[in-house]
């Protein structure tokens, strides 16, 4: 089951992005909320999938597969525990945790922008899926992250090969796209990278395996673009020479 699961998070699925039915019912990312249960009911109401398993890449159905382990394995429930630092505190990341459940107290907790025609205001979310986010971390936490992939504190060599396995559609073609990682190249230089963003929050972490070197970057802007000031750090510091 685990390696099937694996699989598919490589290759489009072709179900719906959940997200995407519920703007289409006119909700807005920092109005949802609704349980996960209710976004499967979501999808099982949709009469046909949007394209044909494996022909194409969609990457918004972790939530889904984080789904599906816990109901046949129950291995999900305990991961907002081991993310809390029971497993992941030989990293020691202490500071991350997948957050679901929306009036969970957390210290120290940024507060997502976004600019609207009124002027800034507070761009957060009442959605408690994991799976395809709800990770709550820090730059110190992600640099531990970072380490991981040279040291291999947890997890051991197989689980990072999994990681970085590209994907394949039907018609045999290579992905750029792995387990949650993307593989390119900037300026010459072999990267593995992954961004993402929802209501105020986005972010970048992209890594230089050859120079071993990384930079992280978050911002609680939605209108900033983590991903351009990621490569500018890169450019200083790797070819500002």
């Amino acid at each position: 089951m685990h390696d099937e699961l694996a699989r598919s998070k490589v290759r489009g699925s072709g179900i719906p992005d959940y997200l995407r039915l519920a703007a289409g019912a006119g909700s807005r990312s920092d109005d949802l909320h609704f349980t996960v249960d209710a976004a499967i009911d979501m999808l099982a109401s949709q009469e046909k999938l949007d394209f044909v398993p494996g022909e194409k890449v969609a990457l918004q159905q972790f939530w889904l597969l984080s789904s599906l382990a816990d109901r046949t394995t129950g291995e999900w429930q305990v991961a907002p525990q081991v993310c809390r630092g029971k497993d992941l505190s030989p990293l020691g990341m202490t500071n991350t945790h997948f957050h679901d459940d929306h009036k969970e107290i957390v210290p120290n907790r940024a507060s997502g922008y976004a600019y609207r025609e009124e002027g800034f205001q507070i761009s957060m979310t009442t959605l408690d899926t994991v799976g395809d986010g709800g990770v709550f971390t820090t730059v110190e936490d992600l640099f531990y992250w970072d380490q991981h992939f040279y040291h291999q504190q947890i997890g051991g060599p197989q689980f990072l090969d999994q990681m970085l396995t590209r994907g394949t559609l039907n018609n045999g073609r290579s992905l750029d796209y792995a387990s949650g990682l993307i593989h390119g190249t900037h300026r010459g230089l072999d990267t593995i990278r992954h961004g993402g963003g929802f209501v105020g929050f986005r972010a970048e972490m992209i890594r230089f395996p050859q120079r071993r070197f990384t930079v992280i970057c978050l911002c609680n802007l939605s209108a900033r673009d983590p991903t351009e000031l990621a490569k500018r750090v890169a450019d200083i510091h790797l070819f500002d020479e």
